[in-house]
């Protein structure tokens, strides 16, 4: 018998563990196939929390844009934030910095009490009807979208890698 509920344990575990592989594989191609690298990226208006309009129309003209979906909830984000901020911080003269929050389960006191919390002044979108999420085919959280002034998607990730960094860097140099 013991032998038995250790095996079906451990089956059990590496299900587990398969099934979450395949899970974050399938974001991951999901997430590749709604807006592609090489494609304009969907233009949008709307509103900051803090009042300013934004209109990616007439941004992508004058500079790159840094898109970073999240939510107060998901802990990547959340993990995430502090590089966003320090982005917006060295680069924001240089680069539209816009953190996009999916709206999903979150409310603008919550996420106003999260960015006064933990200091954070950058730009930030409510997308409550989640119009900005279904027009970049925003599978979860976080995800990370860069747009040359072209209006061409140049990088598109689920998390912060070096790719991006790079990216951004690169972004800036050319269009300095």
């Amino acid at each position: 018998m013991s032998i038995f509920v250790t095996v079906n344990k451990a089956l059990k575990s590496t299900l587990v563990i398969f099934g979450f592989t395949i899970s974050i594989f399938s974001f991951i191609a999901s997430a590749e196939q709604g807006v592609t690298l090489g494609q304009q990226a969907p233009n949008f208006k709307s509103t900051t929390l803090s009042g300013e309009d934004i209109d990616t129309a007439v941004i992508k003209n004058n500079k790159p844009i840094y898109l970073k979906f999240w939510a107060t909830w998901c802990s990547y984000c959340t993990e995430e934030m502090p590089h966003l901020q320090e982005t917006f911080d060295q680069y924001g003269n240089d680069i539209q910095v816009l953190a996009i929050n999916v709206g999903m389960n979150d409310s603008i006191k919550r996420i106003k009490r999260y960015l006064a919390k933990n200091n954070y002044h950058l730009p930030v979108i409510f997308d409550e009807k989640g119009e900005l999420v279904e027009k970049f085919n925003i599978i979860g959280t976080p995800q990370h979208i860069l747009i040359n002034s072209k209006g061409e998607i140049v990088h598109r990730s689920a998390l912060i890698t070096d790719d991006l960094h790079h990216k951004i860097s690169q972004l800036i140099s050319k269009e300095r």
